[in-house]
């Protein structure tokens, strides 16, 4: 049963027929002995399940009270905010950054949408002043899709390409008949290569950023059979 969802009703084993709720009570009551959705088997009173009042042998009372309680106290954590503002812009068409993100269909993974998990997630490789950033900025908000950068690097990762861009790709450029792949690595300009059409460019840059983990926003075109990590791999 997932965390929000209702347990099923009880089901009924036994009917006890009709008991007195407490000893000093004047009416009785139809009881039934009943087997929780937890497999605990509870009694409790015919009409109180029937109308819902009574869901659970008390276990899914307690499941929710530790719910709330754990949430509340995430309220705190540093990555809280970070995670309410990230579901904001990409569902609340009123946020400032809406069209940059919901506007332009980016989501929120299921599993983020429970701020613990995307504690869980996320937490581990985070420093204080650092902000979350796609690494495919036509992506999702999601496990392997995400990581921590500083507002500078996320500045130039912007996903409006340079008004001379005409290849529509990063890190591509026309030379003649055919297409140069290049990129640019604390202030150096580094050659990847002379490739027939851009997408092969294209490729040949989202490579080199991924496999030397590099901060560089992708193109997105990665495919199965991109370059080896051998010929990618910058050993300078």
């Amino acid at each position: 049963m997932s965390n929000n969802q209702k347990p099923s009703m009880p089901l009924l084993i036994e009917d006890l027929g009709m008991l007195f709720p407490r000893e000093i009570s004047k009416k009785k009551s139809r009881y039934g002995l009943y087997q929780c959705y937890c497999g605990i088997k509870f009694k409790a009173m015919t009409d109180h399940v029937k109308s819902g009042q009574t869901q659970s042998c008390g276990c899914y009372v307690k499941k929710r009270a530790i719910e709330v309680k754990t949430t509340h106290g995430l309220t705190s954590h540093p990555l809280y905010s970070i995670c309410k503002d990230m579901k904001r812009r990409t569902t609340n068409p009123k946020h400032k950054f809406f069209m940059c993100y919901g506007g332009r269909g980016i989501k929120v993974c299921d599993r983020w949408l429970n701020v613990a998990n995307f504690i869980e997630d996320m937490y581990p490789t985070y420093e204080e002043g650092l902000t979350i950033d796609r690494i495919n900025n036509d992506g999702d908000y999601e496990p392997s899709n995400c990581r921590w950068t500083t507002r500078t690097v996320q500045a130039r990762n912007t996903r409006i390409l340079r008004a001379d861009n005409i290849s529509g790709y990063r890190g591509v450029s026309r030379l003649r008949n055919k297409w140069q792949g290049s990129i640019v690595i604390n202030g150096k300009l580094k050659y990847l290569g002379i490739f027939i059409t851009k997408l092969e460019a294209a490729i040949a840059y989202d490579s080199y950023v991924v496999v030397n983990n590099l901060e560089h926003t992708i193109n997105g075109v990665l495919l199965s059979n991109f370059p080896s990590r051998e010929l990618w791999n910058d050993k300078d």
